[in-house]
């Protein structure tokens, strides 16, 4: 499988390749919106940590904010969206039952892809995940080492806009294995995004996972 070492030499040798800088391009914050356009296509064709890794390789040095914006414009309208799933299902059979995998022409898969890539059976099956549940452990391992307050800015980023059963489910998810005390210190941060009974519900599943 593919790792962001390997997109980083492939990067390298094209930049050297056709005296281009498209290292420069792809890392830029400046970026921002046309890497969001274009790394949507990605989400459901690598496995969440696949794609951890490499939004960690494009948003190193990247303020908190831009990171969150980046995040948000890829994944705003893949969670909850229905189409989502019959394409999940098409992926899995075209690439799993073939075990090849083809790819498009654009921006980012010429800066970070390579063409034609075989992959194991064990990708296969990580590539038929629930939509939110990918998205989620995507944006756990991005946020994994961010302090609460990055943590809360980035939630209340993502269910602003989301319906209270969606609110729920992201929230549940995302808070799963938050310990108490840092469960704590974001809901207080998160206060007027979340209503009381929502928190009692994130709390009684957190102590039941205890």
């Amino acid at each position: 499988m593919r790792t962001a070492a390997d997109v980083d030499r492939t990067i390298k040798q094209m930049d050297t390749k056709y005296d281009a800088n498209f290292g420069e391009w792809v890392r830029s914050e400046d970026n921002l919106d046309v890497l969001g356009v274009n790394l949507k296509k990605y989400v459901i064709k690598y496995s969440p940590e696949l794609f951890t890794e490499v939004l960690n390789w494009i948003t190193d040095g990247w303020s908190t904010t831009s990171k969150i914006l980046l995040m948000h414009r890829v994944f705003k309208n893949i969670i909850f969206e229905n189409s989502t799933h019959s394409v999940i299902n098409n992926k899995y059979n075209t690439v799993c039952n073939n075990n090849v995998l083809n790819s498009t022409h654009s921006v980012i898969n010429n800066r970070l892809n390579s063409t034609h890539s075989v992959i194991s059976n064990a990708e296969c099956n990580s590539l038929v995940i629930h939509p939110l549940h990918r998205v989620v452990r995507i944006l756990k391992g991005v946020t994994e080492n961010w302090r609460v307050q990055e943590v809360a800015e980035l939630l209340i980023e993502f269910i602003t806009e989301m319906k209270k059963e969606e609110k729920r489910l992201f929230l549940l998810w995302m808070l799963e294995d938050t310990p108490s005390d840092k469960l704590t210190e974001i809901f207080i941060r998160i206060d007027g995004a979340i209503d009381w009974a929502l928190k009692i519900s994130i709390i009684k599943n957190s102590k039941e996972r205890m």
